[in-house]
């Protein structure tokens, strides 16, 4: 009997094996063969669409279906590496959708005329001429005979450079749904507040949209976006509704014990001012005609509660319409919360009022300064808030400003006829009454209110000053010269909310510095690809034509003498170069490691902007995008360009220790009290910064720290050399380093070898610089180290997952014959913005 059972094993081992194996490679056949079966989908769609000629009313369509099709060409294989399941999905269903709208195109339909429920609609980003795209829900009851309410449903927090980011939306016959990527994960700011205002005009264009019922609904990041966009834009949205989003950036300073501003800075005012204006709990007035539904976890460990207590504490506190749900036992994502289909539900029963009898209006940026009938249009102090209130009396408008120096009223006809009397309209604005004459055939009247200004000798340069106490009038005069406006107020970040073209100089005679201008353009465009999932163009300074001068933003990598455009430009920018000095009005700066960053409205079209990025030797050009701008708790802005100007060299390392930034004036002058020179006890905290000294290798033995790389790409902060990423000595855990790199995951550095060394050694690990270490920082601090040779997708060592408190882990592996040494530190778990640095240790190649 056991000979027997004995035998049987032995028959049923080489069966369990292989069914083992078939087991365990089955997952990776199925992924290979539908995604290489998907992608040949795509493929035949895209030479399908190449193929086909159809008639101008369905070019449309056609040039639609074109953008989807490349935009799965583009998003397949991130979908490869990643192998998330959802997108799997997705991919496949909107390849199945696409195949039958075109074969609707090719047979002389318009596969969109009459397309009704849930599908997938692509566009080109007006930024950078990215694919973006939206699920769109139209009610199959959908007819042109009436207007649609529109909500928007905004997803949360998946990841950078994920694409298909959006819920697909549950399917209503009472509205339409549109569910934006919005540029990914960055919170609905900065560059993705232009994609949802892009979508709202494309729907706008394709249905009838009532434009008195256009709504917001989203959860966790969707409910930030929701309360951020709805601050920012009250005039558009009728109603929102947010669901455990984050409202007010005290909260993560207090509950995470943040860093804020270097002890005994003198830039802590400015700190909380550009911190407090992007934070929607410092415009909570602009809520008074929005009414807000608000849901909330107790419990929730991702976005504390605290975010909506504290902002519907202060709408209450300004009067503003509140609802708020709070959820005794929910997390942050739970059943226990107010569902979807709820918040809609309550969304629909508002509408956006024409001309409410009540406005307040709370601005630091004039492209948020419109809320119903009140927009400002400039204002007194850049870096203080404006605010408005207005009412409608029986027989007046009743104003009362801070900070404001000039307004527009837009008034409906019927307003106008009910309030003026005798063909006048009496104003009265902070106690001055004024009257405007009613123009009867304008829909609606603008009414423009404005401050005295003169020019006025004060110290050079000539600056506008109110006159007679700012005394106010109503007025059509305009100011000659250049003035800030909506689109074109600064700082630098700004000039990326609006078409753009980025170029590097190629006219310098020094090589280095020509590569460098070069790296440094490919570096932003990386960045931009590892945030959004896509890059843009790179343009050489001579391939920049006309008809972008006239319709997009310069972003100009180089001096005058490097960079063709910068040379036209250049003696009407307030930014001067010479050989080893930068100047800034009558200051001149000098030094080794100097360079300096500005925008200003285009000389060669003043209608946009020009930022010049440049320095006077490859040394302060050398990682420019990425060394300041951290200055600021997590959100959109990494590495963002706050101020209009910046001059700064080898020892700058924090905004106290630049040698001069600031703004310009309202006139786009240079003035003191937008002007923040350095401090030298700032400037002498730190040495400064090491440097890579050497184009190539040399010896035997060779530390690839005093290597020049070839590229660098980190998605936040800069990479230091022989430095911790903070600018401390190189450690990991107890152990110093004299030799190395400080980096901050996700991090790729590359260098480029002669193939004659034969072996790479380094120690690595995660670096807390000292700092007090939490739980979520040990949760969070799980960092992966991979060193890949040449173009090898296997990495040839890799530290596998190591976090706070593991000892220097030795990476070795051969290198013989490589050209190419690539390290990377890439974060293997957790929320990136509770990472800590990150060090190479000793990096050695040898022969």
């Amino acid at each position: 009997m056991r000979l027997q059972k004995k035998l049987y094993k032995k028959k049923m081992l080489i069966p369990g094996v292989i069914l083992f194996l078939v087991a365990g490679f089955t997952p990776f056949v199925v992924k290979w063969y539908l995604y290489r079966s998907t992608f040949s989908r795509v493929e035949a769609l895209r030479v399908r669409l190449g193929q086909l000629d159809v008639g101008e009313e369905l070019v449309p369509a056609r040039e639609h279906l074109k953008i989807t099709t490349e935009y799965l060409t583009e998003s397949m294989p991130r979908w490869n590496e990643s192998w998330r399941a959802w997108f799997f999905r997705r991919a496949r269903g909107i390849v199945k959708d696409t195949e039958k709208d075109l074969a609707k195109l090719e047979s002389g339909k318009n596969p969109f005329a009459d397309k009704r429920g849930i599908f997938l609609k692509s566009y080109r980003s007006k930024l950078e001429g990215g694919f973006e795209s939206y699920f769109v829900d139209i009610p199959y009851g959908y007819s042109e005979e009436k207007v649609w309410p529109l909500v928007f449903q905004l997803h949360g927090y998946v990841g950078l450079g994920v694409p298909f980011q959006q819920p697909i939306p549950d399917h209503r016959e009472d509205c339409i749904t549109v569910a934006p990527h919005g540029k990914g994960s960055i919170d609905y700011k900065w560059v993705a507040e232009q994609e949802i205002l892009q979508v709202l005009e494309q729907v706008s264009a394709a249905y009838k949209i009532d434009p008195s019922r256009i709504y917001i609904q989203g959860h966790s990041m969707g409910g930030t976006g929701a309360w951020s966009l709805a601050a920012n834009f009250p005039h558009l949205f009728a109603a929102i509704s947010t669901s455990a989003g984050n409202s007010d950036h005290k909260v993560w300073e207090k509950l995470w014990e943040l860093p804020e501003v270097a002890h005994g800075s003198p830039l802590k005012g400015l700190h909380d001012f550009l911190e407090d204006a992007d934070s929607a709990i410092s415009y909570a007035e602009n809520f008074m005609n929005t009414p807000v539904y608000c849901v909330h976890g107790a419990i929730d460990r991702i976005n504390p509660v605290e975010h909506s207590r504290n902002m519907v504490a202060r709408l209450k506190e300004v009067g503003c319409p509140i609802e708020y749900d709070e959820i005794v036992l929910a997390p942050h994502t739970s059943e226990l919360l107010t569902s979807t289909k709820t918040q809609i539900d309550w969304l629909l029963k508002y509408q956006l009022k024409e001309f409410p009898e009540k406005v307040r209006l709370k601005a630091s940026r004039l492209k948020h300064a419109r809320n119903a009938w009140v927009q400002i249009t400039a204002l007194e102090n850049l870096l203080k808030f404006a605010e408005v209130e207005a009412e409608k009396r029986a027989d007046s408008l009743q104003l009362k400003t801070v900070n404001v120096s000039e307004l527009e009223l837009k008034i409906p006809q019927g307003v106008m006829e009910e309030v003026a009397g005798d063909g006048q309209l009496v104003i009265e604005v902070d106690g001055l009454k004024l009257s405007a004459k009613v123009e009867k055939d304008l829909q609606p009247s603008i009414i423009k209110i404005k401050k005295y200004f003169t020019r006025k000798i004060g110290s050079d340069p000539l600056h506008r000053v109110p006159m007679l106490g700012g005394r106010w009038e109503v007025s059509e005069k305009t100011l000659d010269g250049l003035h800030k406006r909506a689109g074109l107020e600064g700082p630098i970040e700004d000039a990326f909310t609006s078409p753009f073209v980025v170029s590097y100089g190629t006219q310098g005679k020094d090589p280095l510095e020509n590569t460098i201008l070069k790296r440094e353009v490919e570096a932003l465009a990386e960045q931009w690809r590892m945030r959004f999932g896509y890059g843009f163009n790179v343009f050489k300074d001579t391939e920049v034509t006309d008809e972008q001068v006239e319709s997009s933003n310069l972003i100009c990598y180089g001096r005058p003498d490097q960079h063709r455009i910068v040379s036209k430009a250049v003696e009407s920018l307030p930014v001067k170069f010479e050989q080893n000095k930068i100047r800034l009005d009558d200051d001149a700066f000098e030094g080794d490691d100097l360079g300096a960053k500005l925008c200003y409205p285009n000389p060669l079209n003043p209608n946009r902007y020009i930022v010049v990025f440049a320095a006077t030797n490859w040394k302060g050009m050398f990682q420019m995008n990425n060394r300041f701008g951290n200055w600021f708790d997590w959100g959109a802005y990494e590495n963002r360009n706050y101020f209009d100007y910046a001059i700064f060299d080898g020892r700058t390392h924090s905004p106290e220790s630049f040698l001069t930034f600031g703004y310009f004036d309202q006139d786009w002058e240079i003035r003191p009290q937008y002007r923040f020179d350095g401090k030298e006890e700032f400037r002498n905290k730190r040495e400064p910064r090491a440097l890579p000294k050497l184009q190539k290798l040399e010896g035997d033995t060779f530390k690839l720290c005093d290597l020049i790389p070839s590229s660098i790409s980190q998605l936040q902060g800069a990479v230091n050399f022989n430095k911790s990423y903070e600018g401390n000595p190189l450690s990991v855990g107890a152990k110093k380093y004299q030799k190395g790199f400080g980096v901050r995951a996700p991090s790729t550095i590359e260098f480029e070898l002669d193939g004659s060394y034969n072996t790479f050694s380094t120690y690595v690990g995660v670096d807390t610089e000292g700092k007090k270490v939490n739980d979520h920082h040990i949760e969070h601090n799980k960092i992966q180290f991979e060193v890949y040779a040449d173009d090898e997708e296997v990495p040839r060592a890799t530290s596998g997952v190591l976090g706070i408190g593991h000892p220097p882990h030795k990476l070795e592996c051969s290198i013989a014959r490589v050209k190419k040494l690539k390290l990377v530190a890439r974060q293997a778990s957790g929320y990136r913005w509770f990472l800590l640095s990150a060090t190479w240790g000793d990096p050695t190649v040898k022969k």
